[in-house]
């Protein structure tokens, strides 16, 4: 009976230290449910859906670092490769360790802690893989073990498995990627989608999906050519960003 007894009080207490570091690891995560029909990092949906309740991040980013900044750090949220964010403020470490990013227009400082669900998964992965590491790196090994992501559950369950309990082998640090030639942006003529733009049914003369695609490469890279999209995301966050879409700024 006594045998009994001690059993479950290592359980009680392993499962209330799970209950703990779930909330800890996993920071805003918890308040995410699963996405129906996702396979994978859904990068996209994140930032639409944290765009308003999360705005005061990118404010802050913009205010320390620069539009340009801000602008690679969305790109980093949508794809979960923040290198571009990284090498142009010059500091590696993820969002969340980085000072006067995380504070509230009341005042309230969440440094050191994910306050969103794209810092969740981005801190997450720089603990994991290290500054090269990506969020599409994270998703892949945690489907090695039958793992996704998406599922807040699974989510806590893998962090903890990996960090806690050692039941699943730390992946190895990523190296620094090979330095590759810069990317050129995409030239009309050898891209029929592309082209395409030109005449896309939606421009006018104040979009023109051509002019807002071959702009901006990081939205070459986010949305790619596709009209519809393109200006959905000018009239969302392009116009007040103060984006450029009916004349080429080349």
């Amino acid at each position: 009976m006594k045998s009994i007894l001690r059993t479950l009080g290592r359980l009680n207490t392993k499962a209330l230290a799970s209950i703990i570091l779930a909330i800890l690891l996993s920071g805003s995560v918890l308040l995410y449910a699963k996405a129906e029909g996702v396979s994978g990092y859904n990068g996209q949906k994140i930032y639409n859906d944290s765009l308003v309740p999360y705005s005061y991040v990118y404010n802050n980013i913009e205010k320390i670092y620069g539009t340009d900044a801000k602008n690679a750090y969305i790109n980093g949220v949508i794809t979960g490769d923040y290198t571009q964010f990284r090498t142009a403020i010059g500091d590696w470490r993820p969002t969340n360790q980085l000072a006067g990013v995380n504070v509230k227009p009341d005042g309230s400082d969440y440094t050191n802690n994910p306050v969103g669900i794209a810092q969740a998964y981005e801190a997450t992965a720089y603990r994991l893989f290290g500054k090269y590491g990506t969020v599409a790196d994270l998703f892949a090994y945690a489907a090695q073990y039958g793992y996704d992501l998406n599922d807040t559950s699974k989510y806590n369950e893998f962090t903890l498995n990996v960090t806690l309990w050692k039941t699943i082998p730390m992946p190895a640090k990523k190296t620094a990627p090979v330095s590759q030639p810069a990317t050129k942006t995409a030239s009309a003529a050898s891209n029929s989608k592309v082209e395409a733009l030109k005449s896309y049914k939606g421009n006018t003369a104040e979009f023109n999906a051509y002019y807002y695609y071959m702009n901006y490469p990081d939205l070459q890279t986010a949305i790619g050519a596709d009209g519809k999209a393109l200006l959905k995301h000018y009239n969302e966050f392009g116009k007040a960003e103060g984006r450029v879409a009916s004349k080429s700024i080349k």
